[in-house]
């Protein structure tokens, strides 16, 4: 297992400790097969691989879900459509209606009133690392701690930072030089993601 597994396991192990605490479902692994934990003693797992298990895509539940200029309609009248007049702790309302939460799975919302969605949040996708010159942990230092950063991180900010390095593919070496992540190219860096994140945010 080389550094990075590890971290990326300690992080899952602790994700899933802060699941089971909520009763959210958590599993864990047993040789390459992920087994269902939820409702066990976690504690008696810490030495195996636990993860959080993936959540489902959920219904609206809170006003920040609801897009700005939202038309809404139900599924069996799309002929009649009407725009979210207001929105509410316990749901939406339109017209003069309020229409609950738990009810949006009748229904599907707008901003443009020509493409229609179901009033779902979707549940956010495991992070994938961004590795166009398909580097082999060797290569890119998964020993020694190093990660590469995820598709997500790529281009997402201007601020160049030391702690992010670039392949070059000529040479097959590391830059050293301070780097920002753009699309292209492959990138590595010691940090975590919530790290990098500060450092991006605060410019450090």
């Amino acid at each position: 297992m080389t550094t990075e597994e590890l971290k990326q396991k300690l992080r899952d192990n602790l994700a899933a400790v802060e699941a089971s605490e909520k009763g959210e479902p958590w599993e864990y692994k047993i040789e390459n097969e992920w087994v269902d934990g939820t409702g066990m003693n976690i504690a008696n797992y810490m030495s195996t691989h636990c993860r959080p298990c993936a959540k489902p895509d959920q219904l609206w539940s809170k006003p920040e879900h609801v897009p700005l200029n939202c038309w809404m309609r139900r599924k069996d009248s799309p002929r009649y459509s009407y725009l979210v007049a207001e929105i509410g702790p316990v749901g939406v309302v339109l017209g003069r209606v309020v229409r609950p939460w738990t009810d949006l799975y009748e229904y599907e919302h707008s901003t443009d009133r020509i493409n229609w969605l179901p009033c779902i949040v979707h549940a956010p996708a495991t992070p994938k690392p961004h590795n166009p010159d398909n580097l082999t942990p060797e290569q890119y230092g998964g020993k020694e701690g190093y990660r590469l950063l995820d598709e997500d991180e790529v281009g997402t900010s201007t601020k160049f930072l030391r702690e992010i390095e670039k392949w070059d593919p000529i040479i097959m070496k590391w830059d050293h030089s301070m780097w920002i992540g753009v699309s292209h190219g492959t990138y590595r860096t010691l940090c975590s993601r919530e790290e990098l994140a500060l450092k991006r945010r605060d410019g450090v």
